[in-house]
This record gives C-alpha cells, structure tokens and sequence, in this order.
C-alpha cells in the first residue's frame, strides 16, 4: 500500500511539471537570500524544459527569456527558487556537493532553512563527495566526526542548512547564502556544546529528528 501511494505521489509531481511553460509561468526566482529575507521574489517570463522531477528536487534546462528567446543570466544563475508555495534551493549553494538541481526546503524561516536528504532516494543530488572521515573530535569529548544521521527508522541522511544570521558567503558571489553540509562540528556549534547533545553524539543516538527539533526551537 504505501509503495502504491509513493508511486502515485511521484506520478502526479511529474505530471505536474508536463506543461513545461505553465510550470515555469508559477516560477518565482530569488536572485540572492536578501530577496528571501526582504519577500522580495521575482516573477520571471522565462521558458525552460524540466527534465527531472521527484518529490525532493528537479532539474531544468537553461532558463531562456520568452520574448527574445536570449539566455536568461540572473534565473540561471538563481540562489532559489519558489513553486507552489515551496520553497527550492539552488544545489549549486550546496557545500561539498555543488550539483544542478533545486532540492525542496524541509524547514523553512526567517532564521534557518534545513533540506534534509535521504543517502538513498536523493542519491543523484548528493554525489560521492564526503569530506569527513575518520579522527576525533577533541580528546575532552572522544567525538568521531560525521556527517551522515540516521532518521527513527535508520535511514541515512545528509543535512544542509543555511543560518541567516551568520551567512556562509563568499566574496565571489555576495548574493548566495551556501549551505552548510553539517557534520559534528557544526551541530556542536549550533547547540552550543550542549551535555545532552554531547552525550548522544557519542552514543551515536543523535537523529535527524532530534536536529529539526532544535531548530524549530529557535524559530
């Protein structure tokens, strides 16, 4: 039964994308994260060819304008995007895993957005590239670094999560807030070295549920 209501739900998510310049008309594109902080989001009349489309991300040819048919640089070069009242960030913001896609925004406010992705069904979106391997974190607290987290149900994810109040920004793009690919080090930043969290992260205990639970504390 739920393999049955998965594939229902993946079937009407492509079909919604099928009438490409209908789809592309609902697009509202944010040029840089000010946008998003000041709802200032930009209605573009632009055409494009949705080539991939799941429940988490898609991915689409080159934005081109309608009237002039020229390539359309800021939509391409977008740092968001929003559809449906969904938001989709741009995984080119994406540190350590950079790819062509928009990936749904899990958790969405003023202060944070999380995208959480499962290391199986998002496969494609993630890529090969895991920068953390082994060592410790700090002999005090005897930590191994990761930054793959299981879910209540063992299912490995990967977790990206932009923090407005302190940007990820490079001097080459100023615009684009980057996601951040949390690992240990930066749950024990975001947490403030808090003992529970310490304990757990030991423990290896440490979900991704219990991550979307402290920062919907904070918001």
């Amino acid at each position: 039964m739920r393999k049955i209501l998965l594939l229902a739900c993946f079937i009407s998510f492509n079909l919604y994308f099928t009438q490409t310049n209908e789809d592309i008309d609902n697009f509202e594109f944010y040029y840089g994260y000010k946008d998003y902080l000041n709802d200032a989001p930009v209605k573009s009349k632009v055409k494009g060819e949705i080539k991939t489309a799941t429940e988490k991300y898609f991915k689409v040819s080159k934005f081109r304008y309608k009237d002039t048919d020229e390539k359309a640089k800021p939509e391409n070069f977008t740092w968001a995007i929003k559809f449906n009242n969904d938001l989709y960030l741009s995984m080119w913001n994406a540190a350590y895993i950079y790819s062509d896609s928009f990936v749904k925004v899990d958790i969405v406010s003023k202060r944070y957005w999380v995208v959480f992705l499962n290391e199986k069904k998002d496969s494609k979106v993630i890529g090969a590239n895991n920068p953390y391997g082994g060592g410790l974190i700090g002999a005090a607290l005897n930590i191994r670094p990761r930054s793959s987290w299981k879910n209540k149900n063992g299912e490995n994810y990967k977790i990206l999560l932009i923090d407005f109040e302190n940007p990820n920004i490079t001097r080459s793009r100023p615009k684009d807030a980057n996601a951040f690919l949390v690992d240990t080090k930066k749950i024990l930043e975001v947490t403030n070295n808090d003992p529970e969290v310490i304990e757990k992260l030991k423990e290896e205990k440490y979900t991704i549920e219990d991550f979307a639970n402290f920062i919907k504390s904070k918001i």
